[in-house]
């Protein structure tokens, strides 16, 4: 029988069996590169060979007309914004508690993010503040479905339509999520995914875009594709005649990555089963902890995984702070993080650093100068103070005696945790 003393403190740690490493690299994903890499196919410039696959299997796969690969999520989202029409001066709502890139994304197209606060007691952007901050320079909103829990997207929509907004869905933490049967990132304009070495399904780094318009999907090109590729596709007149040269970025996904990310993806909603199986189940083994507070997640949508938050109550864990916990549980075989920052509190926002001289805020296309303040938006701020995030990613088949081991650990610490209170964390 184990020790009942903390692992913190000398005693045996909790979790003694090995954690499934993730990205999963088994023989699957290994012939599928090492094929790619005999034929010789290390970069593409036309729409051909694994990438045309990849992106019709992934198109089909949201029940979309197109898909477009890139290097990483963040261009994804940078060339989705550019689709939508932003440009100098103009406005986009995001939330702040998501990744800096999906924010960086809106001032590389020279737009200024207006930053929304979230829903109460929950992850995603609020239907109103979308009423609330949207104005006339307004193009755009990026929806950050967080940690795989899905926005409101009746209600996000029906918001955009009023301020006559483009809706970008960053899915980049929800790949196989979905919000009343539909799959997240086939409800708004685009969705926007990302195939970091992190994330559901992994290309090391990789992207993609979904839509159903025809010029979204063209204008998505302009910004990072091959001039090869541009004028292969290109068929409006809006877009072909920058079909020679494109724009500036280079965004081309890697086709060794993306044939990686191919030969995941027909195991994308097996796997995301399994994980929410795993996350249930550890759920029911720990709800008990009056400190640990899950979110409600309503009936009509089904999670997808970068992690898994929960809230940690300070006050009922007896005054002992979260990054004490998280210590704790760390020694103890649980590597638990935190959430986002604030990032409109850093400097970079703060000091409205970015292309120089104030831009893009100072822009003289501006209508008005955004100042951002502590306090702007108090639901974020609490959600940074209290978010917890268990690692589930990893677990792609049922882990039963792992979640076992898991729930032992927290309640191990739960049952100590008083004797936490001398324990300092820098």
């Amino acid at each position: 029988m184990k020790s009942n003393n903390l692992a913190l403190f000398g005693g045996q740690k909790a979790v003694t069996l090995p954690i499934p490493s993730w990205p999963r690299i088994a023989e699957e994903e290994i012939a599928a590169v090492v094929k790619q890499m005999l034929a010789g196919s290390l970069s593409e410039v036309f729409r051909s060979g694994i990438i045309a696959e990849f992106e019709d299997a992934f198109a089909k796969y949201q029940g979309r007309k197109y898909a477009l690969s890139f290097s990483d999520g963040t261009a994804s989202i940078h060339a989705a914004v550019f689709a939508a029409g932003v440009g100098p001066g103009d406005e986009v709502l995001q939330t702040s508690n998501t990744w800096i890139s999906a924010i960086n994304a809106i001032m590389h197209g020279n737009g200024i993010p207006i930053f929304c606060d979230i829903v109460p007691d929950g992850f995603t952007i609020d239907p109103d503040e979308i009423r609330r901050k949207a104005g006339p320079r307004t193009k755009a909103v990026i929806v950050t479905h967080l940690w795989g829990v899905p926005a409101e997207m009746d209600e996000v929509l029906e918001a955009a339509e009023e301020k006559n907004l483009v809706v970008i869905e960053d899915c980049s933490h929800a790949h196989g999520a979905t919000y009343k049967g539909k799959k997240v990132g086939s409800i708004g304009d685009m969705g926007c995914f990302s195939l970091q070495a992190s994330k559901s399904i992994v290309a090391g780094e990789g992207g993609v875009m979904v839509t159903d318009e025809r010029r979204l999907y063209e204008r998505a090109m302009l910004p990072g594709h091959h001039d090869a590729r541009l004028g292969q596709e290109l068929t409006l007149e809006e877009t072909k005649r920058y079909a020679t040269a494109g724009m500036y970025w280079k965004y081309r996904a890697s086709p060794i990555g993306i044939a990686l990310a191919n030969a995941q993806l027909k195991h994308l909603d097996e796997w995301t089963r399994n994980r929410r199986q795993n996350r249930e189940y550890l759920k029911k083994q720990i709800e008990d902890i009056k400190f640990i507070v899950w979110p409600k997640i309503p009936n009509y949508v089904e999670l997808g995984f970068y992690g898994t938050p929960v809230f940690y109550d300070q006050k009922a864990a007896d005054g002992i702070p979260r990054d004490v916990f998280i210590k704790a549980m760390s020694a103890e075989g649980v590597p638990l993080s935190t959430g986002y920052r604030v990032w409109y509190l850093e400097p970079l926002f703060q000091d409205q650093f970015f292309y120089g001289r104030g831009c893009p805020w100072s822009c003289p296309y501006a209508d008005r100068h955004i100042k951002y303040n502590p306090g702007d938006l108090p639901r974020t701020e609490e959600l940074a103070q209290k978010t917890i995030i268990i690692p589930m990613q990893h677990f792609i088949n049922p882990c039963k005696e792992v979640m076992d081991q898991y729930a032992e650990a927290f309640h191990k610490v739960a049952k100590n945790i008083g004797k936490l209170a001398s324990i300092r964390v820098d």
